[in-house]
């Protein structure tokens, strides 16, 4: 679960495509419990999916669960840690190991790691990879073509009210991290701003992409920033969104043909009412002409983004155009690396409370997540559709 730092432009319509149309959820029949629980997270390798969620007597212990048949069936819940747990990250690597990050404790929390490598029977001890005189917190992690393991937290070591990103780095599995043990960690945005919420992908040439929500440009209106790292040189922290509106929750992915996608929520065309833009990142690293997705009525937030093969994305967020006090899941996506995007629909279309999506690719299917909220109880769940 995200940790906000803003609650939620561009002038120029969304591209529909011709050939491509979303089919909105009319029936739960194609929505699937996975469990109780809140905070989920999905990746998938193959045609299995794994998801992380956080549930338990005080809701904060993290949780396991996998599907081996598209997402119709999902295995009894297996816990990862017990503690007071938040924010986790997962991933699953090429050989099928399943790796875990997130935030624990109450005061002064630090980043923790574990992993799986029997299909999620046993977990590695828990491993303190922040160990910073910080707070840590918000992390995100993401795997390297070679396999190094890179992850990102927001981190209040040098002063709580100029939080910055901190990266570190694994290259045997978790064992390690950092350039040495005095250096577990490196400062890699270092602006004058609020730095949090940041996500890190990397794509098919090794380059380490990170964004964040900063409020360099300004408190009330702050905006999208973004480093990167080819070879040993991180690239200056430069604002990536640059829109007269308030962007947030940033969320970044690459596919295999070597394109970047960035995607996050923006105020620039209603405000107070954020819409999900997009932007394809260059080799440069500079974002191009941004996209308004969403274009509902509603209030557009906490975007996902995911993207797999040659210009498949996928893009789901939560929305209130189906009704301000029970929001749903929407969804839209490209199989043109982002000249052109579906019809934006509601998804989930449910009684409950929807938040908090994530989003994976797998087998020709993009996969959504959420958390459910009816009453005090809330459950995650999960449905798909086909990129075509």
């Amino acid at each position: 679960m995200r940790k906000k730092l803003i609650v939620a432009t561009f002038v120029g319509g969304l591209v529909l495509s011709t050939g491509a149309v979303l089919a909105a959820k009319s029936s739960s029949d194609s929505i699937h419990n996975v469990a109780e629980g809140i905070a989920a997270t999905i990746c998938s390798e193959g045609k299995e999916l794994h998801t992380t969620f956080l549930s338990g007597s005080n809701g904060s212990s993290i949780f396991y669960s996998g599907s081996k048949d598209d997402g119709s069936s999902w295995l009894p819940p297996q816990k990862v840690r017990q503690a007071d747990c938040s924010h986790q990250s997962a991933i699953v690597e090429k050989n099928g190991t399943i790796d875990v990050v997130w935030s624990e404790g109450d005061s002064n929390p630090d980043i923790y790691f574990s992993k799986s490598t029997d299909h999620a029977k046993t977990w590695s001890a828990p491993k303190d990879i922040s160990n910073t005189p910080g707070d840590s917190r918000e992390p995100s992690l993401a795997v390297g073509p070679d396999g190094t393991l890179h992850v990102v937290w927001s981190d209040t070591s040098t002063g709580e009210k100029n939080r910055d990103i901190y990266y570190s780095f694994s290259k045997d599995g978790g064992a390690t991290w950092g350039k040495d043990p005095l250096l577990p960690a490196d400062n890699i945005s270092q602006t004058k701003g609020y730095s949090g919420d940041a996500v890190i992908n990397v794509d098919k040439d090794g380059v380490i992409h990170v964004a964040w929500t900063d409020t360099s440009s300004g408190a009330e209106k702050p905006d999208i920033y973004y480093v990167e790292k080819k070879g040993n040189a991180w690239s200056k922290a430069t604002d990536i969104s640059n829109t007269p509106g308030v962007s947030s929750d940033p969320s970044i992915a690459s596919d295999e043909g070597g394109k970047t996608y960035l995607a996050w929520a923006d105020t620039s065309e209603k405000e107070n009412v954020p819409d999900i833009f997009f932007a394809v990142i260059d080799s440069e690293g500079h974002a191009g002409k941004a996209t308004n997705v969403s274009k509902t009525e509603g209030i557009s937030s906490e975007p996902a983004i995911a993207a797999r093969g040659n210009g498949h994305i996928a893009i789901v967020w939560s929305d209130t155009s189906s009704g301000m006090t029970n929001p749903d899941i929407f969804a839209t996506y490209s199989t043109d690396g982002g000249a052109n995007f579906a019809k934006a629909a509601d998804i989930s279309n449910t009684e409950g409370i929807s938040k908090y999506p994530q989003v994976a690719i797998a087998e020709g299917k993009w996969h959504a997540v959420w958390e459910e909220m009816k009453g005090n109880k809330s459950t995650v769940r999960e449905t798909s559709q086909p990129i075509k």
